[in-house]
Parts: structure tokens; C-alpha cells; sequence
């Protein structure tokens, strides 16, 4: 029972620190009985939840993550148990609950539901996932063979993903199985983009039939190498017309176009039947 300071006038300052202590006390005593009612519910549910969720299968345990349970390895689950898989000689188990459940093993590969080593041939070697072959530099693969590669003069060895290719030096080009010089005509010239030819010809000519002929630039024209076939242009206030440059005649009220070869009405007239007028 809390004493009354009341009930002692001469000794007030002694009853009040045993209140303070008696007051301390009891919330001791309180905080005392409740961590023992937590600890004894956190140890029963505990308790209950891993009796729920105790695997009722063999071959089977707690999932790492969430609540239940899930297969081992090597195992699948099939109803409320879990099975077994048949895995095959040179494979290992996977793990996952799709597919088959296994896979070959590094150096073979799947062959009609079993693991077949993979055969290396002279002059290659395992490729890095295990699962095929590739050939060593200067071989190239044929059929189930590596054969060599022969290199021929003004030639070299090009080696791209998944093979290689020979390529030819500045001025020859690759033909059947040699690197043939590149016959350019006059006013021609070497080119490394793509050419049928493996030449083009100069500013101011044009290929035709092999050689290089001058182009015909009309009056009121200038060379344009971005125009096909032409290879000219003509000026602002010019409209190419077969092989000639026609002045444009502006009618009134109208201005030269953004490209210099046509006409728009100024506003706000309208182009009817070739003229400027308001509609």
C-alpha cells in the first residue's frame, strides 16, 4: 500500500523518498511481468508456427524465404510429396520446378533425353559454356572438322565471332580463293566503301560500262556529288529540265521556295492556275 505523507507532519521529507522508491518499485515489478508474458508468447508461437510448418513430405524442407515447405534437389513436387527425378548419366540437377530439372554438365550436351560428351576435333577446342567445339585460329570449321586456312598473297586472316574470313590488302579484293588487284580506270580511284567495282570515279565523272567519263554540267549548274545519277545541280532561281537549268519566273506577289527551285505566294495570297491572288 502507497504511503501517506499525511499521516506524518514531522517527517514529510523521509515519506516522500519512500514513495519515490516505493513508485519505482512498482513499476519493476510491472515491466518484469510483461517481458516474461512476451517471451512466453513469442517461444509458444514459435513453437506453433514450426509445427505448421514442418514438412508432411520427405525429401523436403522449410523454404528460406516465406512460409511452407519446398522439394530438394533432385526432387519435384507431385501432389503433397515429393518425387524423385531421373536424371541422367553426366547431368546434374538444377534445382528449378520448371522443366526438366537438370542439365548436362560442362563438356557434354542434350542428345534425346540423355547427356552426349561433346567430340573435339583435332585443331579446336571447347568453347566456354561446354556445349560445342570451335576451331583454332588459322581453321575454319567444316562439317565436323577443322581444316586449315589458306592465306594467299597480299591476303591476311580477319577472325569474327563464331569463325574467320580472309581479307585483302589496300588495292586487291577477295575472289574465289586468291586476292586479285583492283584495275582501276582514268579518273577513277580506290574506295573502301562498299563498290562492286572496289573503285569509284572522281569529282566531275561518272562511271560507265568500266571507265570514268566526264560529266556535262549545264549552264546556271554547279557539281553535286549527294544528287544520283546527275551529279549536278542547278543555282537558287534554276529548276533542272532534261539536261538543262530553266530560269524560274516568279509571278507577282510570289517568292523563291526554302529549296530556290520553285515558288510560294506570299500572304495571304493563294497559287490558283499559276498565279498569286486573294481567295
Amino acid at each position: 500500500m502507497r504511503p501517506d505523507c499525511n499521516r506524518h507532519p514531522f517527517s514529510r521529507v523521509a515519506c516522500r523518498i519512500q514513495v519515490y522508491l516505493w513508485v519505482v518499485f512498482g513499476r519493476f515489478l510491472n515491466a518484469t511481468a510483461l517481458g516474461a508474458s512476451l517471451v512466453f508468447a513469442v517461444s509458444t508461437g514459435a513453437g506453433l508456427a514450426q509445427a505448421t510448418i514442418e514438412p508432411f513430405s520427405a525429401n523436403a524442407h522449410e523454404k528460406r524465404y516465406g512460409e511452407g515447405w519446398e522439394c530438394d534437389r533432385g526432387f519435384r513436387q507431385e501432389g503433397e510429396v515429393c518425387i524423385a527425378i531421373d536424371i541422367p548419366a553426366n547431368a546434374y540437377a538444377t534445382g528449378r520446378t520448371y522443366g526438366t530439372g537438370w542439365d548436362f554438365s560442362h563438356g557434354f550436351r542434350r542428345s534425346e533425353g540423355s547427356c552426349a560428351e561433346v567430340t573435339v576435333p583435332e585443331n579446336a577446342f571447347l568453347n566456354s559454356e561446354g556445349d560445342d567445339w570451335r576451331c583454332r585460329r588459322m581453321y575454319q570449321r567444316v562439317d565436323n572438322s577443322c581444316q586449315a586456312m589458306a592465306v594467299p598473297e597480299n591476303g591476311y586472316l580477319i577472325e569474327e565471332f563464331g569463325g574467320a574470313k580472309i581479307g585483302c590488302d589496300w588495292g586487291f579484293r577477295f575472289k574465289v580463293d586468291d586476292c586479285v588487284r583492283i584495275e582501276v580506270p582514268p579518273n577513277g580511284r580506290l574506295t573502301d566503301k562498299y563498290s562492286d567495282s572496289g573503285w569509284v570515279c572522281l569529282r566531275g565523272y561518272r562511271a560507265k560500262a568500266g571507265t570514268c567519263e566526264p560529266l556535262a554540267v549545264p549552264e546556271n549548274a554547279y557539281l553535286a556529288d549527294e544528287v544520283f545519277a546527275i551529279g549536278w545541280r542547278c543555282k537558287r532561281g534554276f529548276r533542272a529540265l532534261s539536261d538543262a537549268c530553266e530560269e524560274i519566273r516568279l509571278p507577282e506577289h510570289a517568292h523563291l521556295n526554302r529549296l530556290g527551285d520553285g515558288w510560294d505566294c506570299n500572304r495571304p495570297y493563294a497559287r490558283i492556275q499559276g498565279r498569286c491572288i486573294i481567295d
